[in-house]
């Protein structure tokens, strides 16, 4: 097999020495404006054509062609555009441009102190001509090259005292260097709104087996939409319908292209700050109103993106036949920090070879992103054949660099002296753990001490683990793995010994075939999903002297196996044997309200065993595939995802149990743009033959404590009793949230300045043998400061009134504070 391979890359290789640089010449030069500096971006194509490439961070450039005679035309944003005639032989020329400083003149129009400024009715022409475009530019495919640079500027030493190092070899000793260096080919194809992506070839700096983040599909930022995507947020186009509510526009002048196209250069100025938009300057062709080019700019402010200080789009359009003006190039500069880091870095992307009439549609398919097998393969040769933007300088070095780096550090002797002195033993690790590397193998071995493993609880009191846990991992690409574990737990009011074990086995990360045994002892709450952490149970316990977490002892024994079930399911089934018994309370401290409270006496069960059987479907319609050599990702779908489940209390065995739970749960999230986001779920269900053990039954995510995890909101009651509405019959739950981001409070001035948002939501509840339950909220999230923004409150309301008896734990109104941490 590894022959077979070696033969293909070999071939590879003499198809690029013989059928391109054999058959091509180079041009190649440096593009400098009027004071000699080198203009990055610039853009570089044959006349009337979609071949070309665009210049790197040190004005370089070099295009390949075939001998003959060509017209070069050297266009950036801001300057004049230059074409040059050039005979092309089998030799290179080298052809360094200088371009000379755009001169935009204003159109002769007299205006009034109060009249309109000429650039608005020229966005309101562009306006009129947005979905025309929009579906003009809408069907191709074409050729796409990208390259992703990100460099950090600045690194501390630490953070929260852990050392950073030198993030394997990427830092210098000036705490600068480059953390991503990637290159990519692709074909691009899209008709009808349906979008395809093969990429064909992939390059990382210092990773010879990695694929690249790079995705010319996902660098397609279309200004012709109403709302720009930008990583799941929605920025204002200058165009879109409603411009004019959140921007202001000048003319700065016009000018002619190199097509004797004129084109008007428009300021674009946000009205607010802190709305969704852009600034910069949007380029207009006069007549055809579509876009010439674009160099927008948006804050991290505007984005609500902490990390982000600025993001820079610039693109630029070409005219192809029929007048239709495609995108050639398309650059995305962002400048970030956070934590003491200082972090710089741009994707740019050209496109070329467009075929806008002859689309291969039989690419089309619920894959929407592909590599092919050998793409991480091609070596330097090829990539030098290809490549349509040279490397700088401080491309070429770091990926010399890297390339040396990895070489010594995926060695044995490097990596052996590596965990010689990290699997050191110190005293420290007698408090935080130990662990055992080999890193060669990708073996690991970590052993957990109960000091940092410890909880409180009124049935074991003050608890602690120790736990091995050993893995290994079988293939350099991470996809295949073993884990396994033992623990043991020890109560020490309650004086119970707790071991149990598990061992996990992954044998793909195409279909994520897994495996999973368990058994052992373990104090489980009634509620499987744990409504309340252990973390948060102890604080509750040990400073308010509320005990709300229920538990029984389980021992058990049990067998998982999932695994996806082709394009739609994936799968899991389960069998467990499982001796449960009733536990008590054997812990009566706390640090406050020792004299005021009294803790609450645990649920009682009788001793019963149980074999039950699970088995559960996931169902996503329309999911999206990308899909690599090695494992496949499932992304978004419009449709909702659907679970089905069902649970079998098998009566054999020496089990004591008896009982068919059939139930579904369907929810999904909606983007709605500058309104924010939409959430549902609902769940529902009915015991065929009700259970005759309380742990059997249908149990609800409660909240008694008033602190929650917003994350998890759309799942759980935020003020409900956590086993009051406990059922063994049938059931069905609602919840709805409406989370407004800026869209609402965005428009107060006070708001806007805090960058809080509004949120609101409606929670059902019906079990059948009791009245509904039905909670109302209203909350303000995003509360804190700079990238600490971590909190949420929300005033939740109940149907609990003065003709409903409250249960004694329960409550009609409360206030809640939502964190986003898991406590």
């Amino acid at each position: 097999m590894n022959n077979l391979k070696h033969f293909k890359l070999l071939v590879t290789g003499f198809i690029c020495i013989f059928f391109t640089d054999f058959g091509l010449a180079q041009i190649s030069g440096i593009i400098s404006d009027n004071s000699s500096s080198p203009l990055p971006y610039v853009n570089i194509y044959i006349e009337n054509t979609s071949i070309g490439t665009t210049t790197n961070l040190d004005g370089a450039y070099s295009l390949k062609v075939e001998p003959g005679k060509y017209t070069l035309v050297y266009q950036f944003i801001g300057y004049k555009t230059k074409k040059v005639s050039l005979e092309v032989s089998s030799e290179e020329i080298i052809q360094n441009v200088t371009l000379q400083d755009e001169n935009y003149t204003m159109p002769e129009v007299v205006i009034s102190a109060n009249a309109e400024d000429p650039a608005y009715a020229i966005i309101r022409q562009a306006q009129a001509k947005r979905k025309f475009y929009k579906e003009l530019i809408g069907n191709y495919e074409c050729d796409a090259y990208v390259r992703g640079f990100n460099k950090i500027l600045d690194a501390p030493e630490k953070i929260l005292g852990v050392e950073v190092g030198d993030l394997d070899g990427a830092l210098d000793s000036t705490r600068q260097g480059v953390v991503y260096l990637s290159e990519s080919v692709s074909k691009l194809y899209s008709y009808n709104g349906k979008k395809k992506e093969i990429m064909y070839s992939s390059k990382i700096s210092g990773d010879d087996q990695g694929y690249s983040f790079n995705s010319a599909k996902e660098m397609e930022f279309d200004f012709y939409s109403n709302n720009v995507d930008v990583n799941g947020k929605k920025l204002i186009s200058p165009i879109a319908s409603s411009a004019f509510t959140y921007y202001k526009f000048k003319l700065e002048g016009a000018q002619y292209d190199e097509n004797g196209q004129l084109f008007n250069k428009i300021k674009v100025i946000p009205k607010s700050k802190f709305s969704p938009t852009f600034f910069g300057y949007i380029y207009i062709n006069e007549d055809l109103w579509n876009i010439h080019s674009l160099d927008l700019n948006v804050t991290g402010q505007s984005m609500q993106f902490a990390f982000i200080d600025t993001l820079t789009f610039t693109q630029s359009f070409i005219p192809l036949k029929n007048n239709t003006w495609m995108p050639f190039s398309n650059v995305v500069q962002f400048s970030a920090g956070g934590f003491g880091f200082v972090i710089a870095g741009n994707f740019s992307c050209v496109y070329s070879n467009y075929e806008l009439e002859d689309i291969d549609l039989s690419v089309f398919n619920r894959e929407v992103f592909k590599v092919e097998e050998e793409a991480n393969e091609r070596n330097e040769m090829y990539w030098d054949s290809i490549r349509p933007i040279p490397l700088t300088v401080e491309e070429r070095v770091d990926y010399v660099r890297k390339d040396s780096i990895r070489i010594v550090r995926e060695s044995k002797t490097y990596l052996d002296s590596v965990d010689r002195e990290t699997n050191k033993f110190k005293i420290g690790n007698i408090l935080s753990g130990y662990t055992y590397r080999n890193s060669y193998k990708k073996e690991r071995i970590e052993f957990n001490t109960p000091l940092t493993n410890f909880d409180i609880n009124t049935i074991q009191g003050l608890n602690g683990s120790f736990g091995i846990e050993y893995s290994k991992v079988f293939n350099k690409n991470y996809t295949k793995r073993l884990r396994s574990s033992f623990t043991v737990n020890y109560g020490l009011s309650e004086k119970v010994l707790r071991p149990e074990f598990s061992l996990y086995y992954l044998s793909n990360r195409r279909n994520n075939l897994n495996f999973q045994l368990t058994g052992g002892r373990s104090l489980n709450q009634f509620n499987r999903l744990n409504p309340i952490s252990e973390r948060l149970n102890l604080l509750m316990t040990y400073l308010f002297r509320r005990n709300y977490l229920k538990a029984y002892d389980k021992k058990y024994v049990g067998l998982r196996i999932g695994r996806r079930l082709g394009p739609l399911f994936s799968g899991i089934v389960s069998l467990n044997y499982e001796d449960r018994s009733g536990v008590v309370n054997n812990y009566d401290k706390s640090l406050f309200y020792k004299d005021s409270r009294e803790f609450t006496p645990n649920i009682n069960i009788e001793d019963h065993t149980a074999l039950i059987f699970r088995a559960s479907l996931r169902i996503k319609i329309g999911e999206q595939l990308w899909t690599y050599p090695d494992r496949v990702y499932r992304t978004g779908s419009s449709w909702p995802t659907i679970w089905i489940y069902y649970k079998k209390g098998i009566n054999a065995l020496g089990s004591d149990v008896n009982y068919d739970l059939l139930h579904t749960t369907i929810g999904k999230t909606y983007a709605l743009g500058l309104w924010g986001n939409f959430s549902f779920h609902a769940h529902g269900g009915i015991f065929l033959n009700e259970p005759d053990q309380f742990v059997d039954h249908m149990h609800f995510m409660g909240n008694q404590t008033h602190i929650g995890n917003p994350q998890n909101y759309t799942r759980r009651f935020l003020i409900l009793p956590y086993y009051t509405h406990s059922t063994g019959k049938e059931f069905i739950q609602l919840h709805i949230q409406h989370h407004f981001k800026g869209a609402l409070l965005g428009k107060l001035p006070l708001f806007k300045q805090l960058g809080w948002h509004l949120s609101g939501g409606f929670k059902y509840l019906n079990t059948g043998s009791q009245d509904p339950y039905r909670e109302f909220h209203v909350g303000l999230d995003n509360i804190g400061w700079k990238v600490f923004r971590l909190f949420r409150v929300d005033a939740v309301w109940n149907n609990w009134d003065n003709d409903i008896e409250i249960p004694s734990e329960g409550t009609s109104f409360g206030v809640v504070i939502g964190i986003g941490l898991d406590l």
